[in-house]
């Protein structure tokens, strides 16, 4: 039973948004998903279903940690992103990615890790916080390279989940990051249309072109608890 309340609850907390694209975006409705917003009393309700176990790998606490501030970076360039460029796309994916960073504050919270979140923009990954100054020094007629990076990001945290998701042992870990895989292969899909419209080429710089081209082409997806069987689809 609580299994089948947390497959609910996941497919609630991810899934994608398909009406929210506008005709100036450019975005055809199976493309653009951006998660919905998700109240305080979701969460509350996810938390209850996990198991509640803190035994955990100082590689998979690493891995939280890392996770946690990636989700961030995204969140953090997006909004500024937004902020810069009236592009619905940039506006969508940062409310998405703060229910990324929601959901992993779940599991930091679970077990009991030091959460490394600092104010917007500042990072205690040093790595992280060199890519957050790079992506966000443009100048107002770099759309085009916003566009870019955002395929970057999301070519990144889909590479680093698929990652986790293979080396953890952990159940809700596992189901966790495979709901933020599915989302952030829906948000290449969002960006790559977007890349598209304005000419933006680009290439897997992380993942392989193969699973790259798998992605783009396939239709948007929520996170469907039912997809999920504790690794990758």
């Amino acid at each position: 039973m609580k299994n089948s309340i947390f497959i609910l609850l996941i497919g609630f907390l991810f899934v994608g948004c398909q009406n929210s694209s506008s005709p100036d975006d450019g975005i055809t409705e199976s493309k653009l998903t951006s998660d919905i917003e998700v109240t305080e009393l979701d969460f509350v309700a996810l938390k209850s279903t996990l198991s509640g176990d803190t035994e955990i790998s100082d590689a998979e606490k690493e891995g939280l940690l890392h996770m946690r501030e990636e989700e961030k970076l995204a969140r953090d360039v997006y909004k500024f992103y937004s902020e810069k460029w009236d592009l619905r796309v940039f506006a969508n994916i940062t409310k998405s990615e703060e229910t990324h960073m929601s959901a992993v504050k779940i599991l930091i919270d679970q077990f009991e890790l030091e959460d490394p979140i600092k104010e917007e923009g500042v990072f205690e990954n040093e790595t992280l916080q060199q890519l957050y100054n790079e992506l966000t020094n443009l100048t107002a007629d770099d759309i085009d390279k916003a566009i870019y990076n955002g395929l970057l990001i999301e070519d990144l945290d889909i590479n680093d989940l698929q990652k986790l998701i293979d080396e953890t042992l952990n159940e809700d870990i596992k189901i966790v990051y495979g709901n933020l895989l599915r989302g952030s292969e829906n948000h290449l899909r969002a960006f790559y249309s977007q890349a598209l419209k304005y000419e933006v080429e680009y290439s897997a710089q992380y993942i392989s072109q193969e699973n790259f081209d798998e992605i783009i082409s396939a239709s948007a997806q929520g996170g469907n608890g039912r997809r999920w069987k504790g690794g990758r689809k």
